[in-house]
């Protein structure tokens, strides 16, 4: 008896965990580190402390993007803040993320999507807490853990919000549905950081060349923890789009509909002859 509930607990735990395939390329947590370890700036605090930080997945580690860090020479309290240098996605020499052509309510459009051999192309964000639950030599679990634990504090009360700190004309941020999803201003409410919670924005563009889009993370809560530093991602559309041979169809019905009715109105606004 005591055999069949250990197997009935473990086939209960199986069905409950996380899923692996899960886990979002970009995470966002919280910065738990208070004071820089090592280095020139030695002692002093760390300007993340508290702060809502963009996260990138590398396994079994993170690389934090959108960061404060310091700059110039160690004065102390008067020590100047920028925001790191390597604060972009893909990183480093990586060519950009490709935006490649659509179809159906992306249609005429170069989209974002997943790419082979591109890391983290198919963009989407989730919260720490969706590593949390997992055994203790997951990959999920030594992510969360990772760097002493510097981001494994808890979000899961914080009140998200993204905003849209500026991006290259022509590039649209588009949901599931292909509308735009700062159509109402620069920001937007994620709701709560918990481990369900996920943002997969698609980004696209007609034209083809690169383009890039800036984000800045807020947690809405009056006593909520601190804004993250602006952070990137930076894309690519090798070629422009050609509408499917339905919208161009379309879009020349469209236009003879449109010149017709200006040709009426043309009509009536012409005088009759003498």
């Amino acid at each position: 008896m005591r055999l069949a509930a250990k197997l009935a607990t473990a086939l209960t735990l199986l069905a409950t965990a996380p899923s692996h395939a899960d886990m979002a390329p970009f995470l966002i947590g919280v910065d738990g580190r208070t004071t820089i370890p090592s280095g020139t700036y030695a002692g002093l605090p760390d300007p993340n402390y508290g702060r809502l930080t963009f996260l990138y997945a590398h396994g079994d580690h993170y690389h934090s993007k959108g960061v404060y860090t310091y700059t110039g020479p160690n004065l102390g309290t008067g020590t100047a803040v920028t925001v790191s240098p390597s604060n972009y996605v893909p990183e480093g020499s990586a060519a950009p993320f490709a935006l490649e052509p659509g179809s159906g309510a992306f249609a005429g459009l170069n989209i974002s999507g997943p790419t082979a051999g591109s890391p983290g192309s198919d963009i989407e964000i989730g919260s720490v807490e969706a590593l949390r639950g997992f055994e203790p030599g997951a990959d999920e679990t030594l992510l969360l853990n990772s760097s002493g634990g510097r981001w494994s504090g808890s979000i899961a009360d914080a009140e998200l919000v993204i905003e849209l700190v500026g991006a290259t004309t022509g590039l649209s941020i588009l949901d599931a549905s292909g509308r735009p999803i700062f159509a109402g201003g620069t920001t937007l409410a994620l709701g709560l950081a918990d481990a369900s919670f996920s943002f997969a924005p698609i980004f696209a563009a007609v034209a083809a060349g690169d383009y890039v889009a800036q984000f800045r993370l807020h947690d809405a809560r009056a006593d909520g923890f601190g804004s993250s530093g602006v952070f990137e991602f930076r894309l690519n559309a090798a070629t422009t789009a050609v509408p499917e041979p339905g919208s161009l169809a379309m879009a020349s019905i469209a236009g003879l509909v449109a010149s017709a009715a200006a040709l009426r109105g043309r009509l009536r606004r012409t005088p009759p002859a003498a």
